[in-house]
């Protein structure tokens, strides 16, 4: 009886041992791959990249650090849906002026929001400060999308044929 018991005991160990080592394993992000960020940790890092790059003092910083992720968050927070766009073709002439208008309204939200956070900024940096905080966010944007449209082309296509 003592045999039965503890061999139940056993192999509900193994059993639990094994589904926790495939959990534990499908968790892991695969060979080669960094575990994904979230929106706001990504914020977070090209804020604090820029304010070393603009070698802010530590209360400026700090300051920096959390008004720009509040602005991306605001900013990620308009960005328009994707159900709403159908084919231009399809649509009639009600449904292509209401889309138009649709983006003439983000668009504005968008120039309020970057007003809202300039005069934000201006608070604690100097116009010149602010112009290049714009640029160096520029060029992250710029970086981060030539990286992520270069791991999605094939490899061939990379390569230029040379001219005849």
């Amino acid at each position: 009886m003592f045999d039965s018991a503890m061999n139940r005991y056993l192999r509900h160990t193994l059993l639990l041992a094994a589904l926790l080592c495939a959990f534990c394993l499908t968790a892991q992000p695969k060979k080669g791959q960094r575990p994904k960020s979230s929106k706001t940790e990504m914020a977070q890092k090209q804020a604090t990249r820029i304010a070393d790059e603009l070698e802010f003092a530590n209360e400026t910083r700090d300051r920096f650090i959390a008004t720009f992720v509040n602005c991306q968050q605001e900013m990620w927070n308009l960005r328009p849906g994707h159900a709403d766009r159908k084919r231009e073709q399809a649509m009639t002439d009600a449904q292509t002026d209401s889309l138009i208008r649709a983006r003439f309204d983000h668009s504005q939200r968008t120039l309020d929001t970057r007003r809202k956070y300039y005069n934000e900024y201006r608070k604690f940096l100097t116009p010149r400060q602010i112009n290049r905080v714009y640029e160096l966010e520029r060029k992250i944007m710029r970086q981060i999308n030539n990286n992520c449209g270069a791991a999605k082309k094939p490899a061939s296509s990379t390569h230029k044929a040379p001219k005849s």
